[in-house]
C-alpha cells in the first residue's frame, strides 16, 4: 500500500505541473481532433420507380440493407429518404455506366458545414472513379455517396466491393489572407498560387476584356485538399462565386470581373483537407438491381 509520503510526493508533482486534474486537459488553442470515420448505415440500388410521393418509396420497388446484410425496414427507409431526397432515385444514368449504387453514411456530428463524400472502387488494385455527381450532407449529418463506374472500367457489379471514400478531415479554414496582390504570383502551399490576371475573360465577340484574381492548384501536388478564395472588395462587399476550369493537372479558379487591384481590400484563400477511408467487402447483392436478374460476378 502506498505510504502518506508517496501520496504527498505525487500531490506535489501534480502541483508543480499545474492544477491537479487540469494538467492533462488540452489547451483551448489546441486544434480540434480530426473528424471521425463516417459510418456506413445503409446500402441500396437506385430504383426507377420511387413511388408517387417523392419522400416515400413503395416497398415493392425498393429495398435497402446494412453492411451486416440485415434488411432495413420501410419506416427507416422513409426516414432516410426524408433526410436525403436523392436516396433511391436513379438520377441521370448514362448508357455506358453501370446501375448506380447508393450508400448512406453518418458523418461526425461535430461537422458544421455540409460535407461531400467522394467515392471510388478498388478492383484488382485499380482505383475506379464514380461518374455520378455527389451532393452534400443533410442537417442531421447523413451523406449519400453514389457509385456509378463506367462499363469500360467495370463490366459488371461483383457480389462485394472495396470502397474508397474521400472524406473531410476538418472544416474549411482560411489558409492565408492576402492584403495586396503583387505583379508576380504568390505561393501559398506546394503547387498552389494566387495571381492577378490582367486579362481573364472574353465578351460575346471573343474580345479579352476584364482582369480578375486567379488561383492555380496543381492536383498532383495537392490530391487531398480543395482550395478556393473569397475576394473582399473596398466597398465592403465580397465575391465568393468563382468559376473553375481544368487544364491538364491544374485546377484554376477565376474571380468575377474586377475593375482593378485597387478595388480589392483583401483576399481570403481557403483550404479543405481530406483523407482516404477504405471500406472492405461491402455486400451489394447485384441480383437486387431493379428490373434485372443478375448473377454476381466472382
Amino acid at each position: 500500500m502506498p505510504t502518506n509520503r508517496c501520496f504527498a510526493t505525487t500531490w506535489l508533482a501534480a502541483l508543480l505541473a499545474g492544477t491537479v486534474g487540469l494538467a492533462q486537459r488540452p489547451s483551448p488553442d489546441a486544434a480540434p481532433a480530426p473528424f471521425r470515420r463516417p459510418e456506413l448505415v445503409a446500402i441500396a440500388w437506385a430504383s426507377p420507380k420511387p413511388g408517387p410521393n417523392p419522400e416515400s418509396i413503395a416497398p415493392s420497388h425498393f429495398t435497402a440493407w446494412r453492411p451486416d446484410h440485415t434488411a432495413i425496414g420501410d419506416d427507416e427507409i422513409n426516414q432516410l429518404k426524408k433526410e436525403l431526397r436523392e436516396f433511391g432515385t436513379p438520377g441521370r444514368i448514362e448508357d455506358d455506366t453501370l446501375p448506380p449504387l447508393h450508400l448512406v453514411f453518418r458523418i461526425d456530428e461535430r461537422a458544421r458545414d455540409s460535407q461531400t463524400l467522394t467515392p471510388g472502387l478498388l478492383i484488382d488494385q485499380r482505383h475506379l472513379e464514380s461518374r455520378a455527381a455527389q451532393d452534400g450532407s443533410s442537417p442531421n449529418h447523413l451523406a449519400l455517396a453514389v457509385v456509378m463506374p463506367s462499363r469500360q472500367a467495370l463490366t459488371a457489379w461483383p457480389a462485394e466491393i472495396d470502397l474508397v471514400l474521400q472524406v473531410p478531415i476538418d472544416e474549411t479554414s482560411i489558409l492565408k489572407t492576402v492584403k495586396q496582390i503583387p505583379e508576380s504570383p504568390v505561393d501559398l502551399d506546394p503547387g498552389v498560387r494566387l495571381f492577378w490576371a490582367k486579362v481573364a475573360g472574353m465578351n460575346r465577340s471573343g474580345q479579352k476584356v476584364f482582369p480578375a484574381v486567379g488561383l492555380s492548384v496543381d492536383r498532383d501536388a495537392q490530391p487531398l485538399a480543395h482550395y478556393d478564395f473569397v475576394t473582399h472588395l473596398a466597398d465592403g462587399t465580397a465575391e465568393s462565386f468563382n468559376s473553375s476550369q481544368i487544364d491538364g493537372t491544374r485546377e484554376i479558379h477565376i474571380s468575377p470581373p474586377l475593375e482593378s487591384k485597387e478595388s480589392i481590400d483583401h483576399i481570403d484563400v481557403t483550404r479543405l483537407r481530406y483523407r482516404i477511408e477504405t471500406y472492405r467487402k461491402i455486400p451489394i447483392f447485384p441480383e437486387r438491381i431493379p428490373g434485372q436478374s443478375l448473377k454476381p460476378t466472382p
